[in-house]
């Protein structure tokens, strides 16, 4: 049987997710980035924060509102924020609101961008 040219994966309505954070790679087999659907209820905040060695973060807010922590900068986001950190900027996420902050995280390698949509795309 041949493959399928794509890879799909149902993460159900974002209200319904039963955890906090569902890593995509192994799921999709992703090859160049990671991306992580996360549902953080209200009043949670991680204890540290953490930084990444290579890879940037993209933060994209999908619901809800609160902050991005980035070193002692609190970020104030909504659905609709996008925030990039740089790998070794110190990061959290704090949910001060009463509904649920989901966020997409897309994780990539800094500077490992060689063609875009505008340079690599073309019609068939």
């Amino acid at each position: 049987m041949e493959a399928k040219p794509y890879t799909i994966y149902e993460i159900g309505p974002f209200g319904e997710l039963g955890y906090d954070k569902l890593f995509l790679k192994e799921r999709l087999g992703l090859t160049s980035m990671e991306i992580s659907v996360n549902r953080w209820p209200p009043g949670t905040e991680p204890e540290r924060s953490h930084r990444h060695y290579n890879n940037e973060e993209i933060y994209i807010i999908l619901q809800g509102e609160g902050e991005i922590i980035v070193e002692d900068e609190a970020i104030p986001v909504k659905e609709g924020t996008v925030v990039r950190i740089p790998p070794h900027s110190a990061r959290r996420h704090r949910n001060n609101s009463n509904g649920d902050l989901v966020a997409l995280v897309l994780q990539a390698r800094e500077n490992s961008l060689v063609t875009w949509t505008m340079t690599d795309g073309y019609f068939v």
